[in-house]
């Protein structure tokens, strides 16, 4: 591909992708129905109720509201309680009502409990159009490229020497301040400052970031069927308890477009001639398949010991080549997935635990961390018994032709 060019490439999932809006489904908003979940559409739902139903509707809501303020009893607001009630009552069409409403299905993986039900309370949500076709947004794809391209340029023996120097001064400058917030503050303004070295010429604005020179559009959406509900395990951790996501399906081909700007005039005015070579698909297309071979190295030393997770890294290994690389997006990547660590965990193990350390001062959530064992936990889907079975966030990047 020459610059100043569009790429077109094709996009195919290898793992289920979650991609949130920060938005989740309650109990209200879908109902079980043997091995699919059917999502309803709030309003579609209150329309198709009779006028004494809808009544008898806000008489219950106001009901369970009022026994959760009094606590009487545990009392949560479920549309399945809501249908059971109408039901004994004798007053509806359940499936007519149901179908009238639904907005659309999605199979789910089915965790067997002692009562025979599966307990799902909250379903985080993914990224869909309005209609409810899931897409990979353009800014996800743009980030990762980032964070590969950073990730690579540590490679470099005087580069990863500077970036470990920066990483100690940056502990020093946590280990004087004792306030956690001041301290989270240090942290977030110290990665901004290496990356802006790093990606960013004579200024430390927008403007001038390398990134500025690749442009990533939002990927076609992909039909509904695409969509399923993974449980989430929380690996390397004791405690335990249920996430559903709504995840976009392994096997799903897309495709998206990036466009890379001439380097020529623009380069040099920002003060980037050095950085040069990085505004080509080659250099990028490299970046990524060493980025995806890094964490995917770090990850089978991780679950050395567990078959099942060891065979499926194995086949993300040999899908991740270097003309259709892999790369990892969304949700589950945990902290050396989305951050610049993961070369200072492989080349200098006393930079990362200082590190480690500095981090468990700053944020409360990585003080019971261990040496060597940083990050402690993984997110994988599991199957329907329970068993860890693939990481999440895996895509292929195929070339698709150039215009």
């Amino acid at each position: 591909m020459q610059e100043g060019q569009t790429l077109r490439l094709k996009v195919k999932t290898v793992t289920p992708i979650f991609i949130g809006t920060g938005n989740e489904l309650k109990r209200m908003d879908f109902i079980l129905d043997g091995k699919v979940i059917r999502v309803i559409d709030q309003e579609h739902f209150i329309r198709s109720l009779t006028r004494q139903q809808r009544d008898f509707f806000l008489r219950w809501i106001e009901n369970r509201i009022s026994e959760r303020r009094d606590r009487k009893r545990p009392s949560s607001l479920s549309l399945r309680g809501f249908l059971s009630e109408l039901t004994r009552k004798g007053e509806v069409d359940r499936r007519a009502l149901l179908g009238r409403s639904t907005s659309y299905l999605l199979p789910y993986t089915y965790i067997q409990r002692r009562d025979g039900r599966p307990n799902i309370n909250r379903i985080k949500e993914c990224v869909k159009t309005p209609d409810h076709r899931p897409y990979i947004p353009g800014s996800e794809i743009k980030g990762a490229i980032r964070t590969s391209m950073l990730i690579d340029m540590l490679q470099s023996d005087e580069i990863f020497r500077w970036f470990a120097d920066s990483i100690k001064d940056l502990n020093e400058s946590l280990k004087r301040e004792r306030n956690s917030r001041e301290k989270r503050k240090i942290l977030n303004q110290g990665w901004k400052e290496i990356e802006d070295e790093l990606l960013r010429g004579s200024r430390s604005e927008a403007h001038y970031d390398l990134m500025r020179g690749v442009q990533v559009g939002d990927s076609l959406p992909l039909p509904i069927r695409a969509l399923r509900i993974e449980f989430i395990s929380l690996q390397g951790s004791s405690r335990r308890f249920p996430l559903y996501v709504e995840t976009i399906s392994p096997n799903q081909e897309t495709e998206i477009q990036i466009t890379i700007a001439s380097a020529e005039r623009w380069m040099e005015e920002v003060g980037l001639s050095d950085r040069e070579e990085w505004l080509s698909w080659d250099r990028i297309r490299r970046a990524i398949y060493a980025r995806s071979k890094l964490i995917l190295e770090e990850d089978e030393r991780y679950f050395r010991g567990n078959t099942r997770v060891g065979d499926e890294i194995e086949r993300l290994k040999r899908l991740n080549a270097l003309d259709s690389p892999l790369l990892r997006l969304g949700w589950g990547q945990g902290f050396t997935g989305i951050t610049l660590t993961l070369p200072l965990k492989m080349r200098g193990e006393s930079v990362f635990e200082d590190l480690r350390r500095s981090l468990s001062r700053a944020y409360n959530q990585y003080g019971r961390t261990h040496p060597g064992r940083f990050p402690q936990t993984r997110r994988l889907a599991v199957d329907e018994e329970g068993n860890p079975r693939t990481p999440l966030g895996w895509v292929k990047l195929m070339p698709d032709g150039t215009s």
